[in-house]
């Protein structure tokens, strides 16, 4: 009879563990077809290249209703290595006619949300549509509910860069989808204690000096 128990409950669990794993990529990626919005961002991070080629093509098929693309992250380039961020070069070499928005110094996607949250306030603007990797959608959209861009009238449209290394039906084929998904995993349930629980009770900004200490460490 113990046995019997342990045996339902392993295979239970397996069951359940298995239904995750082939399942997840699907809870991850919730990007959306592009819709005509105020403004197009590009966001730091990932494969900028990709992103930026997609924010672009967007751009060109007029998608952008003030004609303005909003490229943002890139610290990186900027502040740590002393290098022109590569989407900037790519969208020089293109001979662009876009109008670049460009600020560098958002850190990470909470930043990033906030700050495009903040110029579309300040700009009158109603709705965004932020180009980024698949996987990534979720932690987006994540921001923007804990950032409260409904309650503040704002819409997000999550658009794909549309790597080639993604298919979320089979994720699991490709290693780098496989670590990005595991970041994610990770990502996810920690940015939301740090951006709920952990700012209400006062410790936001010691975690972020916490982390910036690691970080400093971690390049020298």
């Amino acid at each position: 009879m113990y046995l019997k128990k342990i045996f339902y409950i392993f295979s239970t669990l397996l069951v359940v563990s298995l239904f995750i794993f082939f399942n997840i990529g699907h809870y991850l990626d919730i990007t959306q077809e592009p819709h005509k919005s105020d403004i197009i961002v590009c966001l730091g991070g990932g494969e900028k290249q990709t992103r930026i080629k997609k924010s672009l093509e967007l751009y060109e098929k007029a998608y952008a209703k003030t004609k303005t693309l909003l490229i943002t992250g890139g610290t990186a380039f900027t502040r740590v290595d002393n290098m022109q961020d590569d989407r900037m070069v790519f969208v020089h070499d293109k001979n662009s006619t876009a109008t670049i928005k460009y600020n560098p110094m958002t850190r990470n996607t909470a930043e990033e949300m906030l700050y495009i949250k903040d110029y579309m306030l300040k700009h009158f603007l109603k709705d965004v549509i932020i180009v980024s990797g698949p996987p990534h959608s979720r932690r987006i959209q994540m921001f923007s509910k804990i950032f409260n861009f409904k309650e503040s009238g704002l819409q997000v449209h999550i658009v794909s860069s549309h790597p080639v290394w993604w298919d979320k039906s089979a994720y699991y084929k490709s290693s780098l989808a496989r670590q990005l998904v595991f970041i994610e995993l990770l990502k996810i349930p920690y940015n939301y204690l740090k951006y709920t629980l952990l700012d209400k009770i006062g410790l936001l900004n010691t975690l972020n000096r916490l982390e910036d200490t690691l970080k400093g460490k971690k390049n020298a």
